[in-house]
């Protein structure tokens, strides 16, 4: 009954039934919940409850647990494995398996490391050598679970160790034993990668382990886990890898480009070839023939987004958009190629790409391009920035114009990015053409989404911009700005649409923050229609714009002073203490912009 109560889904039932059982003296826990998995006559799911519950007591108290006598212990430990052997059930196998590991690993000795539980060797001799998938795969799971088990004599006992993980790697009769092999000899590979024998010994087993993988992938009866198992030896222990990494290139590659195959297996087949680049210096030197062909295989993932163009520019949220997995993982394995290896490596190939996308007729491979010249700056930083005056009014200006509205989309985030990671060098060489593009952008109000990721990237521009060149583009930026901001206002009155004026809104901001006292020109214009908009934000579903809004009021309180802003800033501050606004985390933006507020007030 308590073990019932304890599965209940009504939370009073279990919280009863748990505090039952917390009463239950340690001493007289392991027994009973062992006698209740040994009586056959109750339900599996109770009896896999009951294991569950002895796995915890034997991790948290092991030594409380035989606290009788080693006779005892002897006795508990060799009825396990008889259970454990004699069980059927696969889940309950796998429940005392769990707890095998456990006892397992506090056998061994803590002073001088060696296995004192003669019984588990001989029970994984046993599992090594027999014919039964489901001992084999026990076998192995215990190795992944306790790659130590076999203490500090792991040396002593390699060549029984290389033939029990041969044997399994290469088990015919069942693919789950195949995988669990993986695992564990990742597992036992990664623990043990300060021994250079023990490495060493193994590593001419990897073949057997690509094998696996290829077997996996090409008849998908299992899942991505052996692929995963070598991109964790790929960051944990690369050099295990070189001297087959020719073959594990080209398995990895071909998994990649082939669009048929499901999406886990290509992206972790990518992870393999990206944790190479970021661990060590083999991709820096002997392998760096590899890298062009990887790059590419990056830049076709990026290629694979959706065509519902409809679907896309209805998304009215900044913080929204389409399920481009793919693409996305193209791009964030390309940042961190480019991050790892650097521009020396990376820059000129990619470069040579990205203008070869970039005059694709079809859309997505533009698209591409303009992401990864962006995604490739942080890493590449150094050899760009020279560069960077023409790279971009060469390859990203262009595209501003672009007929299709995600590559104008994507340009706009490549300026945003790129001013970001090349300040102030792209804002003093490149202003001339960057404004000018980015406020044609910005009033592209029949493409919303192009047009707010137009003024974000105006704000990106404007952060570390020098001032004396904000001021050149000062008057016409908010003449623009001013003319957006009231199209967009009447917007939202008519069908509610706010995604490019809580943008402009932020920009406003941007400007009035970067250009201090030359904003107070624009004053007059601009603290009517945003007290407007701040006083009738209400609602749940105008947070956002709220927030964004009395932000941008006190940033440009801030910028132009007291004597301009005083009697709009005790309106402002009158309304907040009479209309209820509540304050709802430490990082809302309305506590800040009281505090801005206070200072530009000042005492009394």
């Amino acid at each position: 009954q308590l073990l019932v109560g304890m599965m209940s889904s009504e939370n009073e039932i279990r919280e009863v039934a748990e505090k039952e059982y917390e009463k239950i003296p340690l001493k007289d826990k392991g027994p009973l919940l062992f006698g209740h998995y040994s009586n056959v006559n109750y339900d599996i799911e109770s009896r896999s409850m009951a294991l569950v519950l002895l796995r915890r007591l034997v991790a948290s108290s092991y030594e409380e647990f035989f606290r009788d006598s080693q006779i005892q212990k002897d006795h508990f430990h060799s009825e396990f494995i008889r259970y454990l052997s004699a069980e059927q059930q696969p889940v309950l196998k796998k429940r005392l398996t769990d707890i095998l590991a456990e006892l397992a690993r506090n056998t061994i000795d803590e002073n001088t490391g060696k296995q004192c539980w003669t019984g588990v060797m001989q029970f994984l001799e046993l599992c090594a050598t027999s014919e039964d998938p489901s001992f084999r795969e026990t076998g192995m799971s215990l190795i992944e679970n306790v790659p130590n088990i076999f203490g500090s004599d792991s040396i002593k006992y390699i060549n029984d160790i290389k033939k029990m993980f041969h044997a399994s790697l290469l088990f015919g009769a069942n693919s789950s034993v195949r995988t669990a092999a993986v695992r564990a000899y990742v597992a036992f590979v990664c623990d043990n990668d300060e021994d250079t024998n023990v490495v060493k010994a193994l590593s001419d087993l990897i073949p057997a382990v690509v094998k696996v993988c290829q077997h996996v992938v090409e008849t998908e009866d299992d899942d991505d886990v052996p692929l995963q198992c070598l991109s964790d030896l790929a960051a944990s222990l690369p050099k295990i890898l070189i001297p087959h990494f020719a073959s594990i290139f080209a398995l990895c590659s071909s998994i990649v480009a082939n669009q048929e195959k499901d999406e886990s297996y290509r992206h972790s087949s990518l992870e393999v070839m990206v944790s190479m680049c970021e661990s060590g210096n083999f991709m820096k030197k002997k392998g760096a023939s590899y890298l062009p062909a990887l790059i590419q295989q990056c830049l076709h993932l990026m290629t694979e987004l959706d065509d519902d163009l409809n679907e896309w520019m209805a998304i009215d949220d900044a913080n929204e958009d389409l399920d481009e997995e793919t693409a996305g993982i193209g791009e964030t394995s390309l940042d961190r190629i480019s991050c790892s290896l650097g521009g020396k490596a990376v820059m000129t190939h990619a470069l040579q790409c990205i203008n070869e996308l970039l005059g694709n007729e079809n859309w997505k491979y533009r698209h591409a391009g303009l992401c990864a010249l962006s995604t490739i700056g942080e890493g590449c930083k150094k050899q760009m920035e020279p560069l960077i005056h023409d790279i971009t009014n060469q390859m990203l200006i262009p595209k501003m114009n672009d007929p299709h509205p995600r590559v104008r989309y994507a340009a706009c985030n490549a300026i945003g990015q790129m001013c970001t990671d090349f300040e102030p060098t792209i804002q003093k060489k490149c202003h001339e053409t960057i404004v000018p593009a980015l406020l044609t952008a910005m009033s592209d109000l029949n493409t919303p989404r192009v047009a707010a990721h137009a003024a974000a990237a105006m704000v990106n521009f404007c952060e570390e911009c020098p001032k004396a060149i904000i001021n050149i583009y000062l008057q016409s930026l908010m003449v623009k700005i001013q003319t957006v901001l009231q199209q967009t206002l009447q917007q939202m009155l008519t069908n509610g649409k706010k995604l490019v004026l809580e943008q402009i809104i932020t920009t406003i901001a941007s400007i009035a923050d970067a250009a201090q006292d030359h904003f107070a020109a624009f004053y007059n214009e601009l603290m009517p229609p945003l007290k407007y908009i701040f006083e009738n934000s209400k609602g749940d579903n105008c947070k956002m714009l709220r927030g964004r809004t009395i932000e941008c009021i006190s940033l440009i309180g801030l910028a132009v002073g007291k004597d301009l802003f005083g009697a709009d800033a005790d309106q402002i501050m009158q309304f907040l203490l009479t209309s209820g606004v509540n304050f709802e985390a430490n990082d809302d933006p309305q506590i800040s912009a009281w505090a801005r507020i206070c200072k530009v007030l000042g005492p009394g």
